[in-house]
This record gives structure tokens, sequence and C-alpha cells, in this order.
């Protein structure tokens, strides 16, 4: 039994010390030279820290899918596979990556995709504040048969998430918010006070702008569903453990699935 003990452990060890070799050899194989994101933390450590952290758990994972491709130090042409808008024009500005963001809530990654291709298209690939006030304005008041006929419809967007761009614009517009502000403040309280006065805008639209967009280290998007599908698995969460930390729901097609960090009254 002990020698048995001792095999696996070993294998372990081996497979982690091979991720955490792949970590540091992985970006190099890419070309990436500089690993700094633009948050000025490196990825290339980030990598190597997960690859050890909480037993090396994460270290399979890492060595098979590789570092994630939409950090800007990644480059062009090495974008990650599972970037739905790989085809696309990336979001240049906060508020357009903000707006990507809203127009892709609750949908699947090619419907999101396709959303973000119309909202180009509908601005003349000038998506900017004064753009979509400019689509919806009439005598300086938003109206709601532009909002339908310019925007809400020509994007497909729900009428919810075509105001919920409107206000972003308003935000802008009226110096509630700014590009500056929103790429120099280093509090992320601050930053997510200012984002969650946005219409439409919650903690899940918060973390997946500081994460793609900003950047920043240390942001767990435990709101998201994939992140909530993954964590059992990953984590290798069984028996007891697994009951005692997920709660099992149904889901759209009628089978049952274990989603960690939940309330179990929430049902």
């Amino acid at each position: 039994m002990k020698s048995c003990r001792f095999v696996i452990q070993f294998t372990l060890d081996m497979s982690t010390q091979n991720s955490i070799y792949f970590a540091k050899t992985h970006l190099a194989s890419l070309g990436v030279t500089n690993t700094q994101t633009k948050a000025s933390w490196c990825l290339q450590k980030g990598l190597e820290h997960v690859c050890t952290v909480d037993g090396g758990k994460l270290a399979p994972l890492v060595q098979q899918h590789g570092a994630p491709g939409f950090y800007s130090c990644i480059g062009e042409g090495k974008k990650c596979r599972h970037d739905a808008t790989q085809d696309l024009k990336d979001p240049s500005t906060c508020f357009q990556s903000l707006c990507r963001t809203i127009a892709g809530q609750f949908v699947s990654g090619s419907s999101a995709q396709a959303a973000w291709r119309r909202l180009l298209e509908s601005t003349n690939d000038n998506l900017t504040p004064e753009t979509i006030m400019a689509l919806v304005s009439k005598r300086k008041k938003v109206d709601e048969g532009l909002l339908e006929s310019r925007l809400q419809k020509p994007v497909g967007l729900t009428k919810t998430k075509a105001k919920s761009i409107v206000d972003l614009a308003t935000h802008f517009t009226n110096g509630s918010l700014s590009e500056e502000f929103l790429k120099t403040t280093s509090d992320e309280h601050a930053l997510r006070k200012a984002l969650l006065k946005v219409k439409g805008v919650g903690p899940w639209s918060c973390d997946m702008f500081l994460i793609f967009y900003l950047e920043l280290p240390d942001i767990l998007p435990l709101g998201d569903l994939g992140v909530r599908k993954e964590i059992p698995f990953s984590s290798q969460l069984k028996g007891a453990e697994r009951r005692a930390r997920c709660v099992r729901r149904k889901t759209s097609n009628g089978s049952k699935r274990d989603y960690p960090f939940m309330d179990r009254t929430d049902r």
C-alpha cells in the first residue's frame, strides 16, 4: 500500500514538474519575449504560480491549454482558440470593451460574436460614446424610436441591452466615466463601484472587463457559468467534499450538474 501511494505521489509530482517546465518554456516557444500584461504583472510568473499552488491541481490544465491567448503580450496570430471574436476587430477602448461585454450577456459565444460584428457595422467601425448618442438622440434627447430602429434592431439586441449601451455612453459623455479613470485607477473597488452605476452592468460584466481588457490579476468570476461548471472537475471534488461544496441543479437539457459557491436556498 505504501509503495502504491509513493508511486502515485511520484507520478503526480512529475506531472506537476513537467507542467512547470511547460509553463516556463511555453511563452518562449510562441515567440513571446515580453510577458508583462497591461496591469504590469508577469504572465510567465502567473503560469508558474498556478502550476504549483494547491498541490498543482491546475498544472495539467496549463499543460493542456497553454497560456490564455487574450492577453495583449501574446500578440497577434496567437489568439486563444476559445476566443469567439478572433476574426473581428478587438476593442481598442474601455468603452468598446464594455459595449462588447454588454452585447454578449446571457448568449452563446457565436451570438456574442454576431452582436459585436453588427455593433461595429452599425457605427461604421467608429464605436464611441458620441456615435451611440448621435444614433439614438433627437433634439439632444434619447428617442425611443431611434433607439429601436438604429441600435436595438440592427444589432439584434434586447431592449434592455440597447438601453444599457446608451446609459454607458451617457456616463462617458457626462464625465461620470472616462477612459483615463478606468485605465489608471488602481483601486478595484472604486472601478467596480463606478461601473455598477451603469444600468445593466453587474458583477459578471465587471469581472469580464477587469479580466479581458484591463488584464487585472486575482479576479475570479464566480458568477460565470463556465467557471461554476468547471471547478468541481478541475478541483477533483468527490464524494462528501463535492456534496458539501456544491449544489446540484438541473441544466437546460434536464440533466443534473454540480455547481460550486452557490447558496443552497437558491435552487
